[in-house]
């Protein structure tokens, strides 16, 4: 079977889909991934991710940086003044994302039995090509995308439309974790999404756990896209002022929130845990990550209860 998978991220920023086209790929399908490139990180690390693939993909709207890039979001500002553009128009998909209308000009001319969203963004695009091609179409639930932030916003619910359109004519969807399909269940009346949980090959798994040493500081492991405010960082670092007879590390991997390295060295500071205990390192190839964390004792789930989605 041909399976088309859009989404409006990149390889090295979307190891859910990754992971997905892999999988199809060992089961014998055709995969191509159309996605698009934001112009950061991702973009230096996905020629890395992709060269032991054995599918294909492609930035449906070419390079983010240069004039091409500046046009699409001087249009998607200006589209998303149109409030009023209905649901699966020109208009709509400009004001949708930057990149929303090349991810569906790049799925209408990829035919495929099989298309999957993996964004809210990417609906518009897989619909209309399956329409086009007679195909099914599948749409894989990695967030509540409508449930994101601590209000609602002309985001969210833009988000909202676009996800009641289009998910009742899906012929399947699926979600990363029981708490989303619930909520999709609920807030769209469909059948609940099949959970397909964030998991990792076992081959990557390290054949023994790290050496460790009582003599030896203890090393807490955290990564995320952003190391920023509201993930929970502040909690351990009280836990590591009441535990000062004990030898505790912070290891954070991820790219800084603007400020927050600052703010969080003064708030160690002013717990009284030396900066010299927190560590931060730069995001790293998806494929490596079990890897990376091994070499820590302890990793960390600490997000915070900061909006529906969380």
């Amino acid at each position: 079977m041909r399976i088309c998978i859009v989404t409006p991220g990149q390889p090295s920023n979307n190891p859910r889909m990754v992971k997905e086209a892999d999988a199809l790929t060992q089961a014998g399908h055709t995969v191509h991934a159309i996605c698009a490139d934001c112009g950061l990180w991702p973009s230096r690390m996905d020629p890395g991710v992709m060269h032991t693939r054995e599918w294909t993909f492609e930035y449906a709207a070419g390079s983010a940086r240069g004039t091409g890039g500046v046009m699409r979001r001087v249009r998607h500002k200006v589209a998303r003044r149109y409030r009023s553009a209905a649901v699966g128009s020109a208009a709509f998909n400009y004001a949708l994302s930057p990149v929303a209308a090349e991810l569906r000009r790049a799925a209408m001319n990829t035919p495929a039995e099989l298309y999957i969203a993996h964004h809210p963004h990417a609906l518009p695009a897989v619909v209309d090509a399956s329409v086009k091609f007679g195909a099914k179409v599948g749409y894989d639930v990695e967030d509540l995308y409508a449930g994101m932030g601590r209000d609602k916003t002309r985001e969210t619910d833009v988000i909202e439309a676009l996800e009641r359109a289009y998910l009742p004519g899906c012929d399947y969807v699926t979600s990363a974790a029981p708490g989303f399909s619930r909520e999709y269940a609920r807030r769209y009346g469909i059948e609940p999404p099949v959970v397909i949980l964030n998991v990792f090959p076992r081959q990557e798994r390290p054949d023994v756990f790290r050496p460790t040493s009582l003599h030896a500081p203890l090393r807490l492991y955290w990564f995320s896209q952003c190391i920023g405010s509201g993930r929970g960082l502040e909690d351990v670092v009280n836990a590591m002022a009441l535990l000062q007879d004990v030898p505790v590390e912070l290891h954070l991997r991820g790219n800084w929130e603007a400020g927050y390295r600052e703010r969080l060295y003064a708030f160690a500071a002013s717990v009284g845990v030396d900066r010299n205990r927190l560590f931060s390192f730069q995001p790293d190839s998806p494929d490596d990550m079990v890897r990376l964390a091994s070499q820590c004792d302890i990793g960390l789930v600490i997000e915070q209860s900061v909006d529906w989605n969380k």
